[in-house]
């Protein structure tokens, strides 16, 4: 599927024009941190969907949640507001931070909406790591947890930010990525993914941390799909856009990174917006 026309079709869509029209527009303090970015996800190297996210660094109100999500769903959000880690979601150099919202869309244009929020770890959190041979001390004191709601079902996903650098060695050489071990920090995602046949023993791994030297590492390897490579070469091209982040799950058939917007060597935290400007 031509990158281009594909985000052209998915910046039409009423549902994402609205989605993307209230999260930008949202009123923002003076010096108030704000992201916006956009990913993409290929399955045994087709393109299978793309995400955007926009993450902001301040509380969100009950409104504002509700003006993009069901009345179900923002109780969700705030089920867990007092275990939220407000140090790690309120930083911007934090890995996860920000209170995130977003959407993914397939190839088949359905559309996903999902939130999240850096937690504080608990006991639950330690019995979880070590039924997978982890210790507490192996990650950050935090994790990133994210609701996904489709169409016909919902689920949970809970992400780890590994800094071990043992573990993450091993686990690079799992997914036949060792030219990379040079991140610092390894996102760990347990549980069910995007992708249509993915299941709750799924595990992801998201490089972060040394971005452009990391994700140059990605891009050149023999691992990354031709696809992808394809795709993110067009982008640069005829957007001007960065790439960061790439991802691997550890079946090997899903493989991911993320891109903003780039002008003058400079990356816009608006990048959502600068891109739609660009093409839709």
């Amino acid at each position: 599927m031509e990158i281009i026309n594909f985000l052209h079709k998915v910046f039409k869509l009423s549902e994402v024009k609205d989605f993307i029209s209230k999260s930008a527009e949202r009123e923002r303090k003076p010096d108030e941190k704000y992201k916006s970015w956009i990913g993409f996800n290929y399955k045994q190297n087709k393109l299978d969907s793309v995400k955007l996210y926009f993450a902001y660094y301040d509380e969100l109100t009950p409104e504002f949640i509700s003006s993009l999500f069901s009345d179900k769903q923002t109780k969700l959000y705030f089920r867990d507001y007092e275990k939220r880690n407000t140090e790690a979601i309120i930083s911007s150099y934090e890995f996860g931070s920000g209170f995130a919202i977003g959407l993914k869309i397939d190839t088949d244009l359905n559309v996903t909406k999902a939130f999240g929020y850096n937690l504080r770890l608990e006991q639950c959190d330690s019995y979880f790591l070590s039924e997978r041979g982890f210790k507490m001390s192996d990650i950050l004191p935090h994790k990133g947890v994210y609701h996904h709601f489709m169409k016909d079902m919902s689920y949970e996903k809970q992400y780890y930010y590994f800094k071990n650098k043992e573990v993450i060695i091993n686990k690079l050489e799992e997914i036949q990525m060792q030219a990379c071990i040079n991140t610092p920090i390894l996102e760990v995602g347990f549980g069910k993914g995007f992708y249509k046949d993915s299941n709750a023993s799924d595990e992801k791994y998201i490089l972060l941390g040394n971005y452009e030297e990391v994700f140059k590492l990605f891009i050149a390897n023999d691992i990354a799909f031709s696809a992808l490579k394809a795709d993110f070469h067009t982008l640069e091209e005829q957007i001007s856009i960065e790439g960061f982040c790439p991802g691997i799950y550890q079946n090997l058939k899903v493989q991911s990174f993320y891109i903003g917007y780039k002008q003058d060597g400079i990356i816009h935290f608006d990048s959502i917006e600068k891109i739609v400007a660009k093409i839709a």
